[in-house]
């Protein structure tokens, strides 16, 4: 017997000898438009009865709906009678042609409404239209109760008494209830006045009557800001009035402190050592500005919107402009310290755009700057003993070619990295020695055997360097590293799990971090190779990239991949800075504008690889021993990814361990 046929016969509640009253829930012509929009309707269990032997096409899947529900939640038979019931409301109430009921429906039905949701929901049969779940009540409260605006009386399509600009207007500390003097109506006023007269006063034009317009609720731009009419003008702009007074009794003269290209300075100083105290005029008037400081900040106004900057970024920088070209003039060049120094103010002043914009112009004298990694190693030996300062400068001389023989010159990040290692040891070593003359191979042995690992490699490096060079320069006797050996642990390459690959260029969030994974995954360009890339070292129609590693240059083919990724890059660099000179293919937010078109820093590189979870060393690592697995020629791994020699052979042996055989003194 079919579910439907073997439903009727088993449900016996007394239908009264009407099986399909004709009249509730009539059935309607498919494909018959309806003239009215559907009215909410009031159902009681008797209405239920009444059509209990009506046929549905989807009673079937309904019947097995139930069950399934019924046996997963460990109910009663008499349960499933129960939903039934209710059921065949929620089924006949459809449209004409329809197949699924709308959660409007289930609010009207008389009992059970969660469990008729959740058994269409299980047959899918049901038309999601709220977003709050199945509560028993909340649907008929939310069709029934949509009114509008007590105060206002505008229409917001929800059930709130008032929208919530009239909340915000009745909770306002200066808002007195009493009758409007208007409309009549006991309501918060303002200026003896309600938010609706208000708002039909602003909105009117003309000298002829106001008309009352009834609006949609949300923010109304004319009771704080927008002002078609001349109603308010003497109340609402209270402020511009005063600002106009003020100007009127003190106007605005140039400042007494522009400077003209041929005035002299009283006490001149250095650019690196310039600096002016403007906090004391952060909070005054700013005086009035020059014609050509007029059109200097006109100019770079343009020049922002044409870059498409951030209301953020061009309201920020145009302040700090229009602050020291108020006060000092754009005559002569302006201090970049001084630039540096009104955009400590807070975060509502900003300099970053501002000093490129006026280097192009020649209108700034920068600071003197130093290499950043310099810098780093003069804070380093700043922390050493002041009696070991003169020998440690010996060796940095020797490391930069400046010593007592020519020798090849070390980059200053090179030199840091040594200086990580073995400034700490002289800071133990100073409390106890007036001289590195006086450290013997065993204080040498110890603070190398004090770490384990790269740690102790790096520093038994680091102090063969420091006692190397001295012993050259004949600042001490003997060199105490020369017999030390140190051991540390060299680890085989390894591949990465597939599992962490998978998806890898879907994560990537932008294009250029799309670009750059590619370029790493793919053809195992190193961090350093990518950010040093130049835009003339992309030939898109050849499909090859210039790649400069350690003074080399080498030849990368791209694929059909990593060239899409790379043209998808390019044409969203020329979208966000259309202006910009910098000659690296990747640029930033900060390198984009610079004039002096630096490359891109490491910290922007290394963030897009911290979202991903993985190192970028480490899928070059993982993409050359692939290569290798494929083959066993070191010369063809030189070739392709541009590596040394040792390193070609440490990876083929990591690849084919069985190829190479041991020496016997070490088996």
């Amino acid at each position: 017997m079919p579910p439907a046929d073997a439903w009727k016969r088993n449900y016996g509640r007394g239908v009264r000898g009407l099986q399909d009253d004709c009249r509730i829930c009539p059935p309607q012509v498919l494909g018959q438009l309806a003239l009215l929009s559907r009215l909410p309707r009031t159902f009681t269990r008797e209405h239920a009865q009444r059509i209990a032997d009506r046929s549905f096409p989807e009673m079937a899947e309904v019947l097995d709906a139930v069950e399934r529900i019924r046996e997963r939640r460990g109910l009663s038979t008499g349960w499933q009678f129960s939903v039934m019931e209710v059921m065949m409301l929620a089924l006949a109430s459809r449209e004409a042609g329809e197949r699924l009921v709308d959660e409007y429906v289930i609010a009207e039905l008389p009992r059970m409404r969660p469990a008729v949701a959740s058994v269409l929901k299980e047959a899918g049969l049901l038309r999601r239209r709220l977003g709050s779940g199945f509560a028993q009540s909340a649907y008929r409260r939310e069709w029934r109760h949509m009114v509008s605006c007590e105060h206002c009386l505008a229409w917001a399509g929800d059930a709130k008494p008032l929208c919530d600009c009239c909340r915000e207007w009745a909770r306002h500390p200066g808002r007195t209830t009493s009758p409007c003097e208007r409309c009549g109506r006991t309501w918060p006023l303002k200026d003896g006045k309600c938010r609706f007269c208000h708002q039909v006063l602003y909105e009117h034009l003309g000298d002829g009557p106001a008309v009352e317009q009834l609006w949609f609720g949300g923010y109304a731009p004319g009771l704080n800001n927008a002002r078609p009419g001349d109603y308010g003008r003497d109340k609402g702009r209270r402020s511009v009035l005063r600002r106009e007074k003020i100007a009127r009794e003190d106007p605005r003269v140039h400042s007494a402190m522009l400077v003209s290209p041929g005035q002299l300075e009283l006490f001149p100083i250095s650019a690196s050592a310039h600096a002016r105290q403007w906090a004391r005029l952060k909070d005054m008037r700013l005086p009035a500005l020059t014609p050509q400081a007029s059109q200097l900040v006109e100019q770079f106004r343009t020049s922002a919107k044409e870059q498409q900057w951030t209301v953020m970024a061009r309201a920020v920088n145009l302040r700090t402009l229009r602050f020291l070209a108020a006060w000092l003039g754009v005559d002569a060049p302006l201090h970049e310290a001084d630039v540096r120094e009104v955009a400590r103010f807070g975060s509502s002043w900003g300099g970053r755009r501002v000093v490129p914009f006026l280097s192009e112009r020649s209108l700034l004298i920068p600071l003197e700057r130093t290499d950043p990694e310099q810098a780093a190693v003069e804070r380093l030996l700043d922390t050493i003993p002041d009696h070991l300062h003169d020998e440690v400068k010996v060796w940095v001389r020797v490391m930069r070619g400046e010593g007592r023989r020519p020798s090849p010159a070390m980059d200053w990040a090179t030199i840091r990295r040594y200086c990580h290692y073995h400034v700490p040891v002289l800071r133990k070593w100073g409390k106890r020695i007036d001289s590195l003359r006086e450290i013997t191979p065993k204080d040498v042995e110890e603070a190398v055997t004090a770490h384990t690992g790269n740690r102790a490699h790096g520093v038994h490096g680091a102090l063969r360097s420091l006692f190397r060079a001295l012993k050259r320069e004949r600042v001490i006797f003997r060199d105490p590293a020369r017999n030390v050996s140190a051991t540390y642990v060299n680890r085989a390459p390894r591949r990465i799990p597939s599992d962490r690959l998978a998806g890898l260029l879907d994560r990537a969030p932008t294009a250029m971090a799309k670009a750059v994974v590619a370029l790493v995954a793919i053809h195992a360009l190193g961090s350093t190779e990518i950010r040093r890339l130049h835009l003339t070292d992309l030939n898109r129609s050849a499909g090859r990239l210039i790649a400069r590693r350690r003074g080399d240059k080498r030849t990368v083919y791209l694929d059909e991949l990593t060239l899409e990724l790379l043209t998808d890059w390019l044409r969203e660099r020329y979208e966000r800075w259309p202006h910009s000179t910098n000659p690296h293919l990747f640029v930033t937010q900060v390198t984009a504008l610079d004039p002096e078109g630096p490359p891109v820093a490491k910290y922007g590189v290394q963030p897009i690889f911290a979202q991903l979870g993985l190192q970028p060393q480490k899928l070059r690592i993982d993409l050359i021993l692939d290569e290798a697995h494929e083959t066993a020629d070191p010369v063809h791994l030189m070739r392709v990814f541009g590596i040394a020699p040792d390193t070609a052979i440490k990876y083929v042996k990591s690849a084919h361990p069985h190829r190479f055989i041991k020496d016997p003194t070490q088996a």
